[in-house]
């Protein structure tokens, strides 16, 4: 899969968890296989999973260890 087909699906996820959040009933898109999927509000734990492992796919989305320094 490339980087490029990895972004966009990325991108559609995070429009489908933005369009679930503010309202929007079922969303629907087609997954890196070609397939149809869909998502509702009760299913936001599976999307948020999903784009995690396409931001990790990307290696983008990873939190960065904050250093804390003592006065």
């Amino acid at each position: 899969m490339t980087t490029y087909v990895t972004q966009e699906m990325l991108n559609e996820a995070r429009q489908a968890r933005h369009r679930l959040l503010t309202g929007g009933g079922v969303y629907q898109f087609r997954d890196q296989n070609g397939e149809q999927v869909s998502y509702a509000k009760t299913d936001l734990p599976k999307l948020d999973a999903y784009i995690r492992w396409l931001e990790t796919e990307l290696g983008v989305g990873i939190p960065v260890p904050v250093m804390k320094v003592w006065m």
